[in-house]
């Protein structure tokens, strides 16, 4: 038979055992003194083996189950989500869905703006143009430069200089080189801003956002601050609760390797185990993930592949053992002795004798060790205890039932999911403005002026961009001018010295006379130029390079006042010419918030009213740690708990740490949902009276929420402190056909009274209930 053995847990089994053989030399020599020291009592036979002794002689019954070092996680039963994004930055124009509504496949989520997609498709198209007429203008200098080292390279070879000429052979091989690889860059942007007109361009033609399946609306972009969508960011998302996972809170891919190595992984629903495995992304999508360190959660689902017993919502105990071993003959390693390297155990014989039994065992985890052959299952092996068994108690059955630890939040809030934010323009004064909380306003109404004082200071700062902007270029068009007269001077500089060479007698200059003709200087020292070969030819070409960087700084002024009028022009909007701006409403609906009063001075940007139709509201609530969809929540009365009103969640307003994760005809898709200022969850209330008076309510909602499983009183559970170790293990006192058994136990959650435990006892177990004295 093959023999299976965990090392670490072995290793510790092994001190346990030799502890134990220990224990029996020990007592072995205290029998012995016993014996010697009687004071006229009875003679004792020696036994051929030696019994134990401990404080209490204890049997427990040999048992099938697992083998392994368990952790024990609290896994959350969540939808299928689907994502619905554009590929490229947009502009939304319409939502038709609101939080908890249900869709149909091929309904119309959201549509963008086809008119900014239009103008956004022009501006890149602009923007590529240019950058292509910029590199063509960038590749004649190159072609400039590369004539100048020619020049200099045939100089030198004509002069002899071979320490200059090799410097200007890998001058010029460094700029060919260089200028490779800024050929690659180009070709790289110019393809990836290609790709993006041409995804602008089909979102033109198909700007819509359409259901590829029926299920519940529960994230919703909240466009109160701006209706602009960055390059997949969701939009919406729906989540088909027929279809189900199990997802650990906070646990992603990125521990993906981590859970892949145990052995054991099974979930308890409604008491009954049941195996699990890893849904695993495609290694594609796990590439993407890594590549962006953007990781999605770990995905778990039953073995068996069955969702009916999945509900969204609930929350599931969750178990990881370090070992595969499972359903396998095993003893606590308080039963195991050791002779040499014998193992062995005490039977409990037909006559209630102790009899010695040598065993093989197989693995062992830190309370049991498997046993490959020497038992049956039933065997009644003896094992070692100090601890006080109860002698006053009562039967405990265990049973079946639901465990839960509630927190409560305060901060609830109305939401109107489709509230517009209309804010100041520009700076200045509040005139004109009479609104009120609960107004009607129809489409177009004026809602606000401001009086920006004649023009607001970012309007005159708009200006004056841009007449600074013209002068900077005119500044530079006359530098670049400089420059060429400059080269234009060396050269004539340089022809005429040639033409004319210095006087070599330093003390005896020519004296230049009124009837002279106009000459440059001829100053005593020949100039450097003078010597250099193909002077002229280099000049020339810098001359050129200057004009092309002339017509670069023009195109790039050209496009800078192209951007800076449109701002200006922006600004002036809505402006009477005297400083007031209008601000106009473009819905119809009711005023819900006011945020500032008349004569209160703005800032652009300052929120002023909020604007919605009140036909979708919805509660809000900010809790601690998460919850998760469809999961069930209670709205209690915090005056005297009198009013107990339920609901559930359907939604978010944004988990931005959440990644998900798609694959669309092949491609590999990350998409994220813009994070919120303050996470809140969403709310389906049952009593819809709710709503009409809801305040003085506090949201009860379960941090652990475990249906079916065992739960204890915490004067149930024992704890022994490990004297090798000053480890801490948790025990109960089982009752076996009358005799009472020490039970090892692993404990979940907590409260003040009672605890969830997760393995050591079962539904049916009987239990010692210790009573009071």
């Amino acid at each position: 038979m093959k023999k299976y053995c965990l090392k670490q847990d072995k290793t510790a089994a092994s001190k346990k055992r030799r502890t134990s053989r220990a224990a029996l030399a020990i007592l072995l020599s205290l029998s012995m003194v016993m014996s010697i020291s009687g004071c006229g009592g009875k003679k004792e036979n020696v036994p051929d083996l030696l019994d134990p002794i401990s404080t209490n002689a204890a049997y427990r019954p040999v048992m099938k189950g697992d083998i392994g070092n368990k952790i024990v996680k609290t896994g959350n039963v969540v939808p299928e989500d689907y994502c619905y994004y554009f590929k490229t930055s947009s502009e939304l124009e319409k939502l038709n869905v609101a939080i908890g509504q249900y869709v149909h496949k091929g309904d119309v989520l959201a549509e963008a703006s086809a008119e900014a997609g239009e103008s956004e498709v022009t501006e890149l198209e602009n923007n590529l143009a240019e950058q292509r007429k910029n590199h063509e203008l960038n590749q004649k200098i190159f072609q400039q430069n590369q004539k100048i080292y020619d020049y200099q390279i045939k100089g030198y070879e004509e002069t002899g200089d071979e320490e200059s000429l090799k410097a200007a052979r890998i001058q010029k091989a460094t700029a060919i080189e260089n200028d490779r690889y800024d050929g690659m860059l180009y070709d790289y942007q110019i393809r990836k801003a290609e790709e993006e007109i041409e995804e602008k361009k089909k979102l033109i033609g198909s700007n819509r956002l359409v259901a590829e399946v029926d299920g519940y609306v529960t994230y919703v972009k909240d466009t109160t601050e701006s209706s602009t969508v960055g390059a997949n960011e969701n939009v919406v998302v729906v989540s088909d609760y027929n279809k189900t996972h199990i997802e650990i809170p906070d646990l992603t891919v990125k521990d993906l390797e981590v859970y892949q190595k145990y052995g054991i992984k099974y979930a308890v629903i409604d008491g009954e185990k049941h195996d699990l495995k890893i849904d695993e992304y495609s290694k594609t999508e796990l590439a993407k993930a890594q590549a962006m360190s953007q990781y999605p959660n770990m995905r778990f689902e039953l073995a068996d592949g069955e969702t009916s017993k999945l509900k969204t919502g609930d929350m599931i105990p969750m178990y990881f053992s370090s070992s595969d071993i499972s359903n396998v003959l095993m003893i606590g390693n308080d039963s195991i002795y050791e002779d040499g390297e014998q193992a062995f155990v005490y039977v409990k014989t037909e006559n209630s004798d102790k009899e010695r039994r040598d065993v093989e065992l197989g693995a062992a985890d830190t309370n049991n060790t498997q046993v490959l052959s020497g038992l049956d299952e039933g065997d009644l092996v003896f094992y070692a205890s100090d601890a006080i068994m109860p002698g006053n108690y009562s039967e405990y059955k265990v049973e079946l039932k639901d465990f839960s630890i509630s927190k409560d939040s305060k901060k609830l809030q109305l939401v109107d999911t489709d509230m517009v934010k209309y804010k100041s323009p520009c700076e200045g004064y509040l005139v004109d403005f009479n609104l009120q909380a609960g107004m009607q306003v129809s489409k177009g109404d004026i809602l606000y002026s401001i009086d920006s004082g004649g023009g607001s200071a970012e309007l005159k700062q708009a200006a004056l961009d841009i007449q600074h902007a013209k002068e900077e270029y005119n500044s530079n068009m006359n530098g670049y001018n400089d420059q060429i007269n400059d080269y234009k001077k060396q050269i004539e500089d340089y022809k005429y010295r040639k033409a004319h060479p210095a006087d070599p007698d330093p003390e005896d200059p020519p004296v230049a006379t009124d009837t002279d003709p106009d000459k440059p200087d001829d100053p005593d020292t020949p100039d450097d130029n003078q010597d250099t070969p193909y002077f002229v030819e280099q000049t020339l070409c810098q001359i050129e390079i200057v004009n092309i960087n002339k017509q670069i700084a023009t195109n790039q002024y050209n496009s800078n006042m192209k951007t800076l009028q449109a701002k200006y022009d922006e600004l002036a909007k809505d402006n009477d010419g005297t400083g007031v701006v209008k601000v106009y409403a473009e819905q119809d609906g009711y005023i819900v918030n006011v945020y500032a009063t008349k004569g209160y001075k703005l800032e652009k940007g300052t929120e002023v009213v909020g604007i919605a139709s009140k036909q979708n509201q919805i509660l809000g609530a900010a809790v601690e740690g998460k919850l998760a969809v469809n999961q069930q929540v209670t709205l209690v009365n915090s005056t005297d708990n009198s009013n107990a009103i339920n609901a559930r969640c359907i939604g978010n307003s944004g988990d931005g740490g959440k990644v998900y994760i798609n694959t669309v005809d092949g491609e590999v898709q990350i998409s994220t949902c813009a994070a919120s200022g303050s996470l809140l969850y969403y709310l389906a209330v049952d009593d819809q009276s709710y709503y009409d008076a809801p305040k003085g309510y506090v949201l009860r909602y379960s941090t652990t929420d475990l249906k079916n499983v065992v739960v204890l009183p915490k004067g149930m559970i024992y704890t022994e402190t490990v004297k090798t170790t000053g480890s801490t293990k948790k025990y109960v006192w089982k009752v076996i056909d009358g005799q009472i058994v020490k039970q090892y136990v692993t404990l979940g959650e907590e409260d003040s009274k009672s605890v969830c435990v997760l393995s050591g006892v079962d539904a049916g177990d009987i239990l010692a209930l210790e009573k009071a004295n």
